[in-house]
């Protein structure tokens, strides 16, 4: 515990700074130095459509933006420009940029189908002109993100990376339909390029961790579709932070926070195990993953209070009552429930059935987990939660995929069959509801259906 007490008070000093007025003077130069960037790197692709690369008068305005990078790298480390509709963003920081046909940023980058950029590192000046010049060029017919990422590669410009443009609203209020399939593939890729970022030393892509746990949220953690989802071709990890961030999120719903509050303890939920990918974990364990996994998230400059939660949430995760875990942050207590539920119905891990992984919760109430916590998911997954094998007392067996509609509701989910009453796989998504028709006689381990 003298680790975990030394981690909590340093970052407890972090936040009284932040609080103090420190991260607003960071902002403030963030903002200045990032309109600039958005600016110049505007102006300068439009200067390639006139001007060959090599031409004179891309010499001080390519300066000007290599100076604009160095600046902001030193203040941040590593950048994120991610355009989302008519709107910029630099590192969770909104730019104000002017809104006129000669600066259009957005739209450039997206004739590429590109809405985002990483800045990993350093980019040289005779690098940023090629960036430019490719920007500038004709987008490829087919896959032209694809392609222009490929062009960058071959003139050596291995410290900018390319991500897709982003269709959603930045807003907390404003809810967007979204393909709740999609959601869920990319959230996993987006977590498994996290780990791949940070195991290079990179900074994790937190404002694309957080947009898609808008659309999480948008789509609602308790969806049947959600439950539904199948990725077999998913890496575990990536999987595993999936399932973890729903039953956060259901919680943390249940519990009445509020949605920034929501949003920040789902991307804390994707980035709990990061610890595991952190540089110098060549022999990851599971002491020491919480600690490297706080450090790692830590790299990105500035504190403020959705980056404390992100930390608090990678260092606490394991934190039981009985060892010191009462005073655990709530994100960390919520993580520990969801991270021990996942685990117990693994196949691979406890190997329980969703009933019988909500009894250990409840009987480990008050030892190891926050009993209001344990009491708020049992609530809502009910008696038989999603993804509990069913017999059916007229042969058939179902796998419920709903959580509690209404109380009189709560040990009758609606559900999918998976296996006629005469043996057979179905030979369509069957869905039915317990509320209305069959009758359970039993849970059953996953591998008898």
């Amino acid at each position: 515990m003298d680790e975990l007490q030394r981690a909590q008070s340093n970052l407890g000093k972090a936040l009284a700074r932040s609080k103090a007025g420190e991260d607003k003077v960071l902002m403030a130069q963030v903002r200045e130095r990032g309109e600039q960037f958005a600016n110049l790197l505007n102006g300068l692709i439009r200067m390639g459509r006139v001007h060959a690369p090599d031409n004179h008068a891309f010499d001080q305005p390519v300066q000007d933006l290599h100076r604009t990078i160095e600046e902001l790298t030193g203040l941040l480390g590593s950048l994120q420009l991610v355009t989302v509709e008519d709107q910029i963003y630099l590192n969770d920081v909104r730019m104000k940029v002017p809104a006129n046909a000669n600066h259009d940023l957005g739209g450039e980058l997206h004739k590429h189908n590109v809405g985002g950029i990483t800045f990993h590192g350093e980019v040289s000046p005779p690098q940023l002109r090629k960036l430019v010049g490719l920007f500038a060029q004709k987008p490829a017919a087919e896959h032209p993100r694809n392609t222009l990422a490929l062009a960058l590669r071959a003139e050596d410009i291995a410290n900018v990376e390319l991500f897709g443009i982003y269709r959603f609203r930045m807003s907390e209020d404003e809810a967007v339909a979204v393909d709740p399939l999609s959601v869920v593939k990319r959230l996993v890729r987006q977590v498994e390029d996290t780990w791949d970022n940070l195991a290079q030393g990179r900074q994790a892509n937190v404002l694309a961790l957080r947009r898609l746990v808008v659309d999480l949220l948008g789509v609602g953690p308790g969806s049947e579709l959600l439950w539904l989802a199948e990725l077999p071709n998913a890496t575990p990890h990536g999987w595993h932070a999936f399932k973890v961030t729903q039953s956060v999120l259901l919680m943390a719903q249940a519990a009445g926070l509020p949605p920034g509050v929501m949003q920040d303890f789902g991307v804390a939920a994707l980035t709990h195990d990061v610890g595991y990918a952190a540089p110098g974990q060549a022999e990851p364990s599971f002491e020491g993953h919480p600690m490297a996994g706080s450090r790692a998230l830590l790299r990105q400059l500035g504190f403020h209070e959705a980056k404390v939660r992100r930390a608090f949430g990678a260092l606490y995760h394991h934190a039981e009552l009985e060892s010191g875990g009462r005073r655990a942050p709530l994100v960390g207590r919520l993580l520990r429930i969801a991270e021990d539920y996942d685990v117990m119905t693994r196949p691979g891990g406890g190997g329980l059935t969703p009933p019988e992984a909500l009894s250990q919760l409840a009987a480990g109430a008050n030892k190891h987990y926050d009993p209001v916590l344990v009491q708020l998911l049992i609530n809502t997954l009910g008696q038989f939660p999603p993804g509990t094998f069913l017999a059916l007392e007229d042969g058939r067996i179902v796998r419920s995929c709903s959580c509690v509609r209404s109380p009189e509701l709560f040990a009758r989910p609606r559900a999918v069959v998976v296996r006629e009453a005469d043996g057979s796989a179905p030979t369509h998504r069957e869905l039915i509801d317990l509320a209305s028709e069959g009758k359970v006689r039993g849970a059953l381990k996953p591998r008898a259906s």
